[in-house]
């Protein structure tokens, strides 16, 4: 009988546990002005989700993901916000046009179906003039208090998680940090962090993805860098792109409460098997009541500055 083939080896079980990147909050300086949403994209993955329509329309707690963006934007004082549409414009725009009396404008990228760097070249006007733009994309949703070192950083930026699940690592895009700085991105790269779809850039950038974007609009193979990313590399090994790491999501501590949906259910669990159903129903109250009362207070606290 001939021996099995031996499997290849998981790539995420052999990178490090932690990229390299800066952890503590940068001092409050240069605050950018303006944001950029990229929401043009199609996303073939989640077409039975949305029928064929725009991915930014999809609704999470009663908003839409580009909603969503704009208001975490503008929460953070920006004081306008560009939104690139592209794929089902007309109601992506729609949207976007009952957003911020005045502070949020749709921009349509004509070569949307090229790629995020098409997207960002649509946008080189609305932030030329300015020391540095927050560039986010439409389908990254962050917490409380996840943006503001990124705001804060005074500097070429990219956010980034450098722990993440083994089920993120393998969708994102993969960052490789050395010395705290982003040399490369891509999602052939073994490297344990990946980026979290926000970065504070100069303007330079989207021109310099504006004047590549008609030479690169069909990249030769799959790990050939898109506008985007060389801009980005390019702009990174001049000026230095900082790693900021994400902030660890405070619902990763609450989870030790017990007070979500797999916490109850366990709890209802040992109940049943103590034979204490009404023990169970006060300890579920509790534990829910408790992780509620953290959320709020969580929600409410001031940013860090």
């Amino acid at each position: 009988m001939a021996e099995a083939s031996e499997l290849a080896p998981d790539p995420f079980a052999l990178l490090p546990g932690r990229a390299d990147v800066v952890q503590p909050d940068p001092p409050l300086s240069r605050l950018p002005r303006v944001g950029v949403v990229l929401a043009a994209g199609r996303s073939e993955r989640l077409e039975s989700v949305t029928g064929g329509g725009s991915k930014a329309l999809i609704r999470l707690g009663g908003l839409s993901l580009v909603e969503r963006a704009v208001r975490s934007l503008l929460a953070h004082g920006l004081e306008r916000v560009l939104v690139v549409v592209g794929h089902d414009a007309g109601p992506v725009a729609a949207v976007v046009g009952r957003l911020g009396s005045g502070r949020v404008r749709a921009v349509r990228a004509d070569r949307w179906s090229d790629g995020n760097g098409a997207s960002l070249a649509a946008a080189e006007v609305g932030v030329a003039g300015e020391a540095l733009f927050v560039l986010a994309t439409a389908d990254h949703v962050f917490s409380e208090g996840a943006l503001d070192r990124l705001l804060g950083a005074g500097e070429p930026a990219v956010l980034v998680d450098p722990a993440p699940d083994r089920a993120a690592w393998l969708e994102g895009t993969r960052v490789r940090v050395v010395d705290g700085a982003v040399v490369g991105f891509g999602k052939h790269l073994d490297e344990p962090a990946i980026d979290c779809g926000a970065f504070l850039l100069p303007p330079e950038m989207a021109a310099t993805v504006s004047a590549s974007t008609p030479r690169a609009a069909c990249p030769s193979s799959a790990h050939s860098p898109s506008p985007a990313t060389g801009a980005l590399l390019s702009m990174a090994s001049k000026d230095r792109a900082v790693a900021l790491g994400l902030p660890p999501a405070p619902e990763r501590a609450l989870g030790w409460l017990l007070g979500g949906r797999d916490g109850r259910l366990l709890l209802v669990a040992v109940g049943a098997l103590l034979g204490a159903p009404l023990a169970a129903l006060a300890a579920v109250t509790a534990t829910s009541a408790l992780s509620l009362g953290l959320r709020v207070v969580f929600l409410r606290r001031p940013p860090a500055t």
